[in-house]
């Protein structure tokens, strides 16, 4: 079914289903938030509350700037103070997530736990991130290359050209393992190098914003991307399950998916908000970053596969 087909299904199954819980206002009919999130899960694009929660926001400042929200919610007269959203504001924006988004099956997991047997075999300081438990390793960097990996399954999509996804281990040394960098391109089956201008630094993010710290600005890529998973929780243990054969698994089930929060140039970038933390408090282990919110990145994904087709002009003449 075509993304607008199945949004205009879904308004209407909440039309009919919570007729009574409707409000109409200037002929337009809102839906409150419990109903704002149904309608995300009923297209596909769940969103979580605490998602919505950021999108909203109306007063959020970076220093001195403002950040736009991205969904818009009001208080109507007689309902109280419950915030509401129009429905066919929700439909619009549904319309871009569908454009900035790509599914993602166990199959996509399957294929990077494939690639990455050797990195995830191997002790911390050769792979693993961090002082946690086994499983808790394995999950971080499973959940990183899947970002990654449907990063690139997206612009496969979206411009017809492939980013290999590097799942080879460094030798042992104090760099960190992975900086998410695409430096090739597969075009037409002939593989090339990457430019330096188009060097993509893939940033995967649980949270909201494209924080990176000041000293790893240097890093390869010139061009930061933010990506955001929204994978069931429950993934790595249904794995696990299958793999002990206590639940069967059907590989090409949705595992959910993945969503492209926007992108910006790295001199653009350098000018961004500098801080130790972000505005909901969250610590940086007292280094600096510079961050940006998604709605202050370019977030048109014509205008990323605009990027890759002139890459891939570069390359062949053509």
């Amino acid at each position: 079914m075509q993304p607008s087909s199945k949004i205009h299904t879904v308004s209407q199954r909440i039309k009919k289903d919570y007729k009574k819980d409707l409000v109409e206002e200037n002929n337009n009919i809102y839906v409150n938030k419990y109903l704002a999130i149904k309608f995300f899960q009923y297209i596909d694009r769940h969103l979580l509350e605490k998602d919505i929660n950021f999108r909203r926001k109306d007063s959020l400042f970076l220093g001195q700037e403002k950040v736009n929200p991205e969904l818009t919610n009001k208080r109507i007269k007689g309902q109280g103070n419950r915030l509401f959203f129009s429905l066919s504001e929700l439909e619009n924006y549904a319309l871009k997530l569908y454009k900035r988004s790509i599914d993602l099956t166990y199959l996509d997991a399957k294929a990077v736990i494939e690639g990455y047997d050797s990195v995830l075999m191997k002790p911390k300081k050769y792979g693993m991130r961090g002082q946690r438990n086994f499983t808790g390793k394995v999950e971080d960097e499973v959940r990183g290359k899947l970002a990654e990996h449907g990063f690139s399954k997206y612009i496969n999509h979206l411009a017809n050209i492939e980013l290999p996804v590097d799942y080879s281990s460094l030798e042992e040394s104090t760099q960190k393992r992975d900086k998410g960098d695409f430096t090739k391109v597969t075009i037409e089956n002939q593989m090339y190098e990457i430019p330096e201008k188009y060097i993509i630094s893939l940033k995967s993010t649980n949270g909201n914003y494209l924080a990176v710290p000041e000293n790893e600005i240097d890093w390869e890529g010139n061009l930061f991307v933010l990506v955001k998973l929204h994978i069931k929780e429950t993934f790595l243990y249904r794995t696990i399950k299958a793999g002990l054969e206590i639940e069967d698994l059907d590989l090409k089930k949705s595992l959910g998916w993945l969503e492209f929060r926007g992108f910006i140039n790295k001199s653009e970038f350098r000018k961004s908000y500098q801080a130790t933390e972000l505005p909901d408090g969250t610590k940086f282990n007292e280094k600096i970053n510079l961050i940006k919110a998604p709605s202050q990145l370019n977030q048109n994904s014509e205008d990323l596969k605009r990027e890759m087709i002139l890459l891939k002009q570069e390359l062949t003449g053509r």
